[in-house]
């Protein structure tokens, strides 16, 4: 199975995975510095890469053996700062009801938004986060 270009696994993706998000997630969304595509790879099912500017490709790790072994996996923080620059970019609402935040290393989430240029605000309904 392969999941080139180049990326890691992230948004809505790695966010389930790593019990952040309670929606059911029905594409594998890997983060990439190529551009947007979308293939059904047998034995994995859809697969989205999602172009992101280089400078925003970071914080992420390895797979786990449950979760994605031999991949990139987003950290949770990041999976959802890139959720979160994904709607800003795409115009879509996140999912604000699904998710589970408190787990979240705060320090570490409030660092990746500032280095994406993120406002956590809309996490808090329009209130400081």
């Amino acid at each position: 199975m392969s999941y080139e270009p180049w990326g890691y696994v992230s948004f809505d993706t790695a966010l389930s995975a790593h019990g952040v998000l309670d929606d059911a997630v029905h594409a594998i969304r890997v983060a990439t510095a190529g551009d947007d595509r979308e293939q059904w790879l047998e034995g994995v099912g859809l697969v989205e890469w999602i172009e992101l500017p280089d400078d925003l490709l970071f914080g992420y790790g390895p797979g786990t053996a449950l979760d994605f072994p031999d991949r990139r996996v987003a950290e949770p923080e990041k999976a959802l700062c890139d959720l979160l620059w994904l709607c800003e970019s795409r115009g879509f609402a996140p999912p604000l009801e699904s998710l589970r935040l408190d787990d979240l290393d705060r320090a570490r989430l409030d660092a990746y938004a500032a280095r994406m240029g993120l406002d956590l605000s809309i996490l808090a309904g329009g209130e400081p986060f």
